[in-house]
């Protein structure tokens, strides 16, 4: 799945659900999110991200995070949260 714009507080809700709902609705082994059209990453992005891998998890998936902007990749970086996520591209 693949994310366009910010991912903020105006925005985490909506993509955590989405999110949440592609791994109760797809069995793959892994669900992957390309972040690479994803131009802002806040606080409340990072813990959405960090809430649908613990989620994804729990269901015995892996969520790997893709392609991510070098801005995002520096929030993520910033925030530890490169460390907990996978992460590819």
């Amino acid at each position: 799945m693949s994310f366009t714009g910010d991912l903020d507080t105006d925005t985490a809700q909506e993509f955590s659900a989405a999110v949440l709902r592609t791994v109760d609705a797809h069995r793959e082994p892994s669900v992957r999110i390309d972040l690479a059209d994803v131009d802002f990453l806040a606080a409340a992005g990072v813990r959405a991200l960090r809430h649908c891998q613990q989620y994804a998890t729990g269901q015995g998936r892996r969520l790997v995070v893709c392609n991510p902007q070098p801005s995002v990749r520096h929030v993520l970086e910033i925030a530890a949260a490169l460390d907990l996520l996978e992460t590819a591209g």
